[in-house]
C-alpha cells in the first residue's frame, strides 16, 4: 500500500515537472521574435528572445536563438565586431551528425582556422540541433557579454548566418551577413563583398573569351573572306585584346579579394579550396601570356617551295592544342564564375547570366561554322597550301610590327 502511494506520488511529481516545463517552453516560445532573413539566407528563419537577468546564467543577460534552414546540413550563427566579415568573428555551430552545438573562433577562411573554443568557454545553455522533414534547426541560449569574446548588444548587432551542403562540416553552401536590432526586430543585409570589382572581373572575362577569342579564331578559319592577308592583322589585334582583357580580369579579381580581406588576414588569392576557380584562373593567365608571346615570336614560315622545319611544325601543333585548351578552360571558368557570383549576390540570380553568355558564344560559333562550310563549297580556284603560305608571308611582311616574321596560319589563342 505504501509502495503504491509512493509510486503514485512520484508519477504526479513527474507529471507536474513536465507540465511546468511545457508551460515554460510555451512562455518562451511566445516571447520569441521571428525574422525571415534575406539575401542568400532568404529561405531561413531566425527566432530570438533577450532574457534579462537570466537565472540560468547567474543573473547575467542572455539571448535565446533558434535558427532553421531548409536543408539537412550543418548550421551556424556568427557574431562580428560590426564588419560582417567571417575572419575575426565568432560563431555557434551545430553539427547534426554528432548532435554537437559549440562556440567556434574564426581566424581564417580555411578549415584550419575554424576551431572550437576551449572547453572553459563552452558556456551555451539548452543547446540542441535536430533535423526533421528536410529542415535543420539549432537552438541555444548564450550569455551576451563574456570575457574575451565579441559582445552581443541589446540593440544593433552585425551577425553572420551560414549552412553547409550537407552534415559534413566543410564549406558553406549559403552565407550572408546582416545587421539586426534585437530590440526593434529589424534586419538589413550587409554586403561584405566588393560587387563592383567582381562585376568588372566578370565583364572582362566574358569579353575576352565570349567575344574576342571566338572572333579571333573565326577570322583565322575564314581567312579567305579577307583580302590581301587582312585576316592576319585582325586576328593578331583580337588576340592582343584577349590578352589585355584577361589581365584586367585578373587584376580586378586580385583587387576584390584584397579589399575583402580583413587587416592582418591572409588573402589566399590562388587557393584551390573550396573551389578551384582561383587557382585555375592563375594558371589560365600564365598560359595566356605564354600563348600570346609564342604567337608574336613564332618560328618563321618557309619560303615558297621550301619544306617547313620541325620547329615550325611542332609550334603549329602546340599552338592549336594550347589555344583550344585555353578556350575550353576559360569557358569552364566563366560558367563556374557565374555560379559563384550569383551565389554571393543573391539578387542577381533572377537574371540568366549563363544563358546570355552561352547564347552569345553559340551565335558567334554558329556563324563561324556556317561560314566554314560555305567556304568549303565555294571553288577556290585551285588554291594550294603553298599559295596560302605565300599570301600569309606577304601579309606578314606588310606588318611592320611583326619584325620580319613570315607569318602564321594558326590562331594565336
Amino acid at each position: 500500500m505504501i509502495f503504491k502511494f509512493v509510486f503514485a506520488r512520484s508519477i504526479l511529481a513527474s507529471s507536474a515537472v513536465c507540465v511546468v516545463s511545457a508551460l515554460a517552453f510555451v512562455a518562451v516560445a511566445q516571447d520569441l521574435t521571428t525574422i525571415q532573413l534575406r539575401g542568400q539566407l532568404s529561405e531561413t528563419i531566425l527566432e530570438y528572445a533577450v532574457n534579462r537577468a537570466d537565472d540560468r546564467a547567474g543573473g547575467q543577460d542572455t539571448v535565446t536563438m533558434s535558427y532553421s534552414v531548409p536543408q539537412e546540413a550543418w548550421i551556424s550563427i556568427g557574431f562580428t565586431n560590426g564588419n560582417g566579415v567571417m575572419v575575426g568573428a565568432e560563431a555557434v555551430v551545430g553539427l547534426p551528425g554528432s548532435g554537437e552545438v559549440k562556440k567556434y573562433s574564426l581566424s581564417s577562411y580555411d578549415n584550419s582556422g575554424v576551431l572550437p573554443m576551449p572547453e572553459e568557454q563552452q558556456t551555451l545553455m539548452d543547446a540542441t540541433v535536430f533535423q526533421e522533414d528536410g529542415i535543420t534547426t539549432m537552438t541555444f541560449t548564450k550569455i551576451l557579454n563574456e570575457t574575451g569574446e565579441i559582445p552581443i548588444s541589446i540593440g544593433a548587432n552585425t551577425f553572420i548566418g551560414a549552412y553547409g551542403m550537407g552534415n559534413l562540416f566543410f564549406y558553406h553552401q549559403k552565407r550572408d551577413s546582416f545587421d539586426i536590432d534585437l530590440v526593434a526586430g529589424e534586419i538589413e543585409v550587409l554586403e561584405t563583398r566588393n560587387r563592383s570589382l567582381w562585376k568588372a572581373h566578370g565583364w572582362c572575362a566574358a569579353l575576352a573569351w565570349g567575344i574576342f577569342s571566338p572572333l579571333a579564331i573565326g577570322v583565322a578559319i575564314l581567312r579567305y573572306w579577307f583580302p590581301n592577308g587582312l585576316w592576319l592583322k585582325i586576328h593578331q589585334y583580337l588576340n592582343y585584346a584577349v590578352g589585355m582583357t584577361t589581365i584586367l580580369a585578373f587584376v580586378f579579381a586580385v583587387s576584390a579579394i584584397r579589399s575583402e580581406t580583413p587587416s592582418g588576414g591572409t588573402p589566399n588569392h590562388f587557393s584551390s579550396s573550396p573551389s578551384p576557380h582561383r587557382f585555375v584562373g592563375l594558371v589560365l593567365v600564365l598560359f595566356v601570356l605564354f600563348q600570346t608571346a609564342s604567337g608574336k615570336y613564332r618560328p618563321s614560315n618557309p619560303a615558297k617551295g621550301e619544306e617547313k622545319s620541325l620547329t615550325r611544325r611542332s609550334w603549329e601543333v602546340l599552338h592549336r592544342v594550347l589555344g583550344l585548351s585555353l578556350l575550353a578552360t576559360s569557358w569552364y571558368q566563366i560558367e563556374s564564375g557565374i555560379r559563384i557570383y550569383q551565389n554571393l549576390f543573391a539578387d542577381s540570380a533572377s537574371t540568366n547570366l549563363s544563358g546570355i553568355f552561352w547564347g552569345l558564344v553559340g551565335t558567334i560559333s554558329a556563324v563561324i561554322i556556317v561560314g566554314f562550310f560555305i567556304t568549303k563549297t565555294v571553288d577556290k580556284g585551285g588554291d594550294s597550301e603553298e599559295e596560302e603560305e605565300e599570301e600569309e608571308n606577304n601579309a606578314s611582311s606588310e606588318n611592320s610590327k611583326d619584325t620580319g616574321d613570315k607569318g602564321s596560319s594558326e590562331p594565336e589563342i
